[in-house]
């Protein structure tokens, strides 16, 4: 029997937690004693000011950020007489009750119940503190013919910006003051402007967010510098002068934007253009569209129109040599060598760089750049990592080029523009073999929030690559009497990249990245502008292209010269010292190697698989093409393989995450029964969470249909409870759970959009471990089944091997292959290039910031934009891309003009703004629509719901809700239970109760930034508050929202007897939760677990909730392997339907906290998030629970480091198998050659332990 189960008041012990609850109820020695804790207590807080929260109201100016070093209590002191609570609703202020007030206490998971602990819900800071030289506005536009010294004067006389720098500026670095979260920025040197990138707007990415002044701004100077309006006086005969009349520019304006297809949005949009007061119905009759098009391409033929907007596209031709095995030239340049010639549609890249640092846009680049810091509360200070422009990397070529020579006179301030670029092959039908190759091209100075919005059009489209042409192998035969080899067409497809490439990087652009190029800047200061690559983001095929190294070779990574067969021991101590030891390098004798091949391809007639090439080139797997980055900056001494950056998309979720999901399935299927079925079942069973987080998944999960990226995310995220119990061998059962817990922690640590030192050492850890955890699997569990390949894999098998016969006719292909009509042994392949990279995630965010600055999702997302111009451009194989690219000079266009339109809207607000709808305000903490959608009477509603456990004594409870929260009693003592004379102050007005179908709460992220949560009782109905326990054990409480009211209570003075006015009060029916005592957390590889209270605790199992306490909604998923149960409640109203079970009567008995839903979400049970300041004190609790690689701090391999039963490298169709991502994207893929591989005999057995990673790091 348990000591500790005993009544506090009498000291009777009980054996069952429901026997004392029962007795504790009826005990009058328990009653005393909670009555004088409670007096106690109440003494204690008597003297306390009473907290209150601030709002601010509309129309008033925003205030100052907090100082983190102010306590809360006195900052809130100052607003003592604010009536209004921090989401806008009055409260009514009322002296003490003189009435005997008592404490309920109950037991919540073997601990006194108390109410959640007050929620401070911060809104980032605004802007950073304004530097003592700069003005809250943007810096003046001065003319750049001014000298310097009078340029100096005019600004000090003028402005309090800083003075232009000197002929030689020292980089002396400045430091910013700590912000209201610690956060503070150290320069490279004293900045000239820093951006308003902390402006509420700014932060605020829910869609549903209000936004002051909304009209204006959208013609204001945040507006403007995101949507690339021209800031200069435009009248509206200037708005439509490219046009025939402002009716034409007005339906032209509607054509080019928005979306392709018909639907109520586009015909109001339409009604939008349609209604202006420059729209001639007369006039409409003589529309033109082909008419328009020809006067817009005459007005941009130069940039001397009002919007300095001008066509761009260049049409040029590059040849490509071709090879052919045993016929020798003179040299490479003999003319007798058949050529290939091809069109190019591209731009060049200094006009783009011009055009994008000379738009307002650039209001919003970072000029120069910082390193950011975190000043914790403990006093510690951290590294923050984010954004491109505050990267090490981008600090050091900054400080390379400031250390470049200055010409005489040249005082102008240098910048670096960091160059992004991403290439990737679309399809642009879904039937058919149309695609686009396109080349895009971020700056890095632009924040990351800003370019992965595609509406902020922040996309620059540089090339589109073209494929070799469809008569190629008629060209070659006619050459030289024979068609050529596959290896020659895959040799043929480098050469053209890099001649594109060697094309875009021109003279002009030489120059400005040796010397720099003048340009005026959007915030009105002159700079010398140099360009630096510092990404190119692909998927693998593509940079096996762009890094002219063999696909799937012996060495496979474009970034290292790690060996195939060492790929397995990825996180392992010899892995890692090959990842610094062995990198790639753009160096002489790289270059040596590929003239020599060169030299035997062309003159000696060398064949491309030839063994004189080999012997050359194959050790390292290169190829013999020269790379166009090597050519053109090998003098700046750039290594170009570190711009071929990690891809989270194509490696993790279409990759190690693919492969693994696959091989699970493959296992369920050995094992048969209805394993398979029952995980489909699961996960459709799964709630969604969020606007389109977790979306509801397809009835037939197994069989992967058309899935995305995103699709495999969410599958990872809800895997853990669908997984649980289905495999029959309980070690195999956990072995796969910590594999798929230590997959998901990787996966969040990757996907965080700030990290910092401490979670980069975390990641690390989390690395080591994944690598651990897969071997473990492969090795213990793997060999054990016998997998074969899913249907799904076998019908692409299929395809693969008719398009590989197709693409080398001429080759023998023998007779039909049997092993088509079966199925092959499949097996878990670790021996690819998207496993090795892993490893590299954590130092590649250290060196460029987080990995959502390259991952090629940007470059998906922006796909779409092509795919919507091809239905415009006739679908015409000859004219397509001419077509995407004119439509691309003409929409970039109309952005500007419908956008300055706008900006002429905001000056007849009455004529041309049209209403929208009601959003919430980021500065409240949460919203409740002020109209209800039902109106109960509140006995009517209570009788309705008669014999229901859940509204036994709901009045009483409300009042007493009501009551504490109306004396502003505070939030960290326990529940209170007032006298039925303290009751009777509080009235119901006429008895009403207001039921609301939604509720949005607002919170800070753990990136600093504003997001929104909405929740409503029939779906998203989990929500979150903070605990308040004698004990750290867990900071969360959880509850599931029943309904959502509202009531108009009047109280009445327990002396004066006088009722104050109705006051509306916003509350939460609940039912909660309670945590049982499974293993969790991160030492224990397992989620959090939850389940109801019995129905004989119903006054823990349900309560009422203030919206304030709200910390956001929770993503609870039931526990499968659990079955549901009919203890916790009977036949209920709050029980929704289940929709197969069609049972009201069951609850599941069991939940599971998924943690990984999200990345906040993910902060918060991680802890040492910037932006949640409310849990600093639950920061060191967090991050102490399982900080090790493994439960005891380390990660070791139980077995030695070999291979297993899979010793050998897997074959080349699986290793092809493992990389597919199961899109088609168009490229042809080089096949590695059939070279064999030794045994690895100097096997490394013992796993990076925690101390020496911390050695090596």
């Amino acid at each position: 029997m348990d000591s500790g189960l005993s009544c506090i008041g009498c000291g009777k012990v009980f054996a069952t937690q429901k026997k004392l609850s029962s007795h504790e109820h009826q005990c009058r020695a328990k009653r005393g004693v909670t009555t004088n804790i409670y007096k106690q207590q109440y003494e204690l807080h008597e003297h306390r000011d009473k907290r209150k929260r601030v709002c601010r109201p509309p129309g008033t100016p925003e205030p100052e950020p907090i100082q983190q070093d102010t306590p809360l209590d006195d900052m809130l002191d100052e607003y003592h007489d604010d009536p209004v609570g921090p989401s806008g609703a009055s409260r009514a202020h009322s002296p003490g009750s003189n009435g005997e007030i008592a404490v309920a206490f109950s037991v919540r998971s073997g601990r006194r119940i108390r109410a959640p602990s007050r929620f401070i819900d911060y809104v980032p800071a605004t802007r950073y503190t304004h530097l003592s030289h700069l003005s809250s506005t943007s810096c003046r536009p001065v003319n750049e013919n001014i000298l310097a010294a009078e340029l100096d004067d005019l600004i000090a006389a003028d402005d309090p910006s800083p003075p232009r720098l000197p002929s030689l500026p020292p980089l002396v670095p400045y430091r910013t003051d700590p912000d209201a979260l610690g956060i503070f920025r150290v320069y490279a040197t004293r900045p000239t402007f820093i951006p308003h990138d902390r402006a509420i707007n700014s932060i605020s990415d829910s869609p549903t967010f209000e936004t002051y002044n909304s009209v204006a701004q959208a013609a204001g100077v945040e507006a403007n510098s995101r949507l690339h309006i021209p800031d200069m006086a435009l009248t509206s005969k200037d708005l439509f002068s490219a046009f025939s009349s402002p009716t034409a520019g007005l339906l032209m304006c509607w054509h080019y934007s928005g979306s392709n297809e018909k639907s109520v949005a586009e015909l109001t949009r339409l009604t939008n253009f349609t209604s202006d007061v420059l729209f001639n119905p007369a006039e409409s009759g003589r529309f033109s569209h082909e008419r328009e098009r020809r006067l817009l391409g005459a007005f941009l033929q130069n940039d001397s129109n009002p919007f300095h907007a001008n066509h761009g596209w260049y049409r040029s031709t590059v040849r490509v040599r071709l090879p052919k095995e045993k016929m020798k030239f003179t040299s490479e340049m003999d003319p007798s060598i058949g050529t290939v010639k091809i069109d190019v549609h591209h731009r060049l890249l200094v006009d783009i760089i011009k055009s994008a640092f000379e738009d307002p846009a650039a209001s919003n680049f970072h000029m120069t750049p910082f390193e950011e810091y975190w000043k914790k509360s403990n006093g510690h200070t951290v590294k923050v990592y984010s954004e491109v422009y505050s990267s090490p990397e981008m600090l050091r070529a900054y400080q390379d080029v400031h250390s470049l020579p200055r010409e005489a006179g040249d005082h102008l301030e240098r910048t670096v523009a960091s160059l992004m670029l991403w290439s990737d092959t679309t399809q642009l039908a879904n039937f058919g073999d149309a695609s686009l190759w396109p080349i895009y091209l971020y700056f890095g100075n632009q924040s990351k929030y800003t370019r992965g919005r595609p509406t902020a059009s922040a996309c620059h489209h540089v090339a589109y690559i073209p494929t070799l042409p469809d008569d190629f192998q008629d060209v070659y035969t006619a050459f030289y009497g024979k068609a050529s080899t596959g290896e020659v067409y895959t040799h043929c497809k480098r050469e053209l990249i890099h001649a594109i490439w060697e094309l875009l990087l021109d003279e002009k652009f030489m120059d400005a990245y040796k010397n720099g190029v003048v340009v005026r800047c959007g915030d009105g200061i002159t700079r010398r502008i140099f360009p630096r690559f510092f990404s190119y983001s692909a998927d693998y095929p593509e940079k096996v292209l762009l890094a002219c190294i063999k696909f799937l070779g012996e060495c496979p990574c474009p970034r290292c010269l790690v060996k195939k067969r060492d790929i397995p021991k990825m996180g392992m101590k010899r892995d890692m010292l090959c990842r610094k030891k062995k990198q790639r390098v753009d160096d002489d004798r790289r270059r040596n190697k590929v003239e020599a091949a060169r030299r035997h391809l062309f003159q000696h007639g060398a064949g491309l698989n030839g063994q004189r090439i080999k012997d050359l080139l194959y050790d390292e797997s290169l190829v013999p093409t020269r790379n166009a980055f090597s050519t053109r900056l090998a003098e700046f001494l750039i290594n170009f393989f570190l711009l071929f950056l990690v891809d989270l998309l194509h490696e993790f979720e279409l990759g190690v995450w693919k492969a693994i999901f696959t091989h699970l399935l493959r296992i369920l299927i050995a094992i048969g029964g209805m394993a398979v079925a029952e995980v489909n079942w699961r996960y459709r069973q799964v709630p969604t969470f969020g606007r389109g987080t977790i979306r509801r998944f397809h009835k037939d999960v197994a069989a992967m249909k058309r899935l995305a990226a995103r699709d495999f995310e969410d599958l990872l995220q809800c895997a853990i409870p669908t997984f649980e119990g289905v495999f029959e061998n309980p070690g195999h059962d956990k072995i796969i759970m910590d594999l798929l817990f230590d997959l998901a922690v990787w996966h969040a640590y990757a996907k965080l959009r700030l990290h910092t030192d401490d979670t980069l050492n975390f990641f690390d850890a989390a690395t080591i471990a994944l690598g651990s955890s897969v071997r473990t699997f492969r090795d213990k569990v793997c060999p054990l089944y016998t997998t074969n390949e899913l249907p799904q894999e076998h019908a692409a098998r299929g395809r693969r091997q008719a398009r590989q016969a197709a693409q080398a006719p001429n080759e023998d292909q023998g007779g039909p292959n049997d092993n088509i009509s079966r199925r092959k042994p499949k097996y878990l392949n670790l021996h690819t290039y998207k496993y090795h990279a892993l490893a590299d995630y954590p130092n590649t965010i250290r060196q460029m910031g987080t990995t959502d600055n390259y991952n090629t999702q940007i470059g998906e997302l922006e796909h779409r934009r092509s795919k919507r111009r091809y239905p415009r451009s006739g679908k015409q194989r000859h004219r397509m891309v001419s077509s995407i690219a004119n439509q691309e000079v003409i929409e970039r266009f109309i952005r500007k003009v419908t956008h300055a339109r706008d900006k002429l809207a905001a000056q007849y607000p009455i004529q041309l703004c049209h209403p929208r709808r009601s959003r919430t305000s980021p500065w409240d903490h949460y919203h409740i629509a002020k109209e209800a959608g039902k109106t109960h009477d509140l006995f009517v509603w209570l009788a309705e719901h008669a014999g229901d456990p859940a509204v036994e004594n709901f009045v009483v409870q409300l009042k007493d809700h009501l009551l504490a929260r109306l004396r502003d009693l505070p939030y960290e003592g326990d529940e209170y239970k007032f006298s039925d004379n303290d009751r009777d102050c509080v009235l119901i007005s006429d008895n009403k109760l207001y039921e609301h179908a939604t509720l949005r709460v607002n919170y800070t992220t753990y990136d600093m930034r504003r997001e929104q949560d909405t929740i409503t009782p029939r779906t998203h109905r989990d929500i979150m508050v903070l605990a308040h326990e004698d004990e750290q054990t867990h900071p969360y409480w959880y509850a599931r929202v029943v309904r959502i009211f509202h009531v108009d209570v009047e109280y009445r003075d327990p002396i004066t007897h006088v009722c104050m006015s109705p006051t509306r009060m916003n509350f939460l029916f609940v039912r909660w939760f309670q945590r049982d005592n499974s293993p969790a957390g991160w030492a224990a590889k397992r989620l959090q677990r939850l389940e109801f209270f019995d129905q004989d605790n119903l006054t823990d199992a349900f309560g009422f909730l203030d919206p304030d306490c709200v910390i956001r909604c929770a993503h609870l998923i039931p526990a499968f392997a659990y079955s549901t149960t009919d203890e916790f409640l009977g036949t209920s109203f709050v029980r929704e339907w289940d929709k197969d079970t069609k049972d009201t009567d069951h609850d599941w008995r069991y939940y599971y906290v998924n943690c990984f839903v999200d990345r906040d979400m993910f902060m918060r049970f991680r802890g040492g998030a910037v932006g949640h300041k409310a849990m600093r004190d639950w920061d060191e609790f967090l991050q102490r629970e399982g900080h090790g690689v493994g439960g005891n701090g380390q990660a070791h391999d139980n077995e030695d480091d070999h291979d297993g039963p899979y010793e050998e490298v897997a074959s080349e169709e699986d290793e092809v198998d493992e990389l597919d991502d199961g899109s088609d994207d168009g490229k042809d893929e080089e096949r590695p050659g059939d070279e064999s591989e030794e045994e690895d005999d100097d096997r490394d057995t013992t796993c990076l332990s925690t101390m020496l990673w911390k050695y090596l790091h």
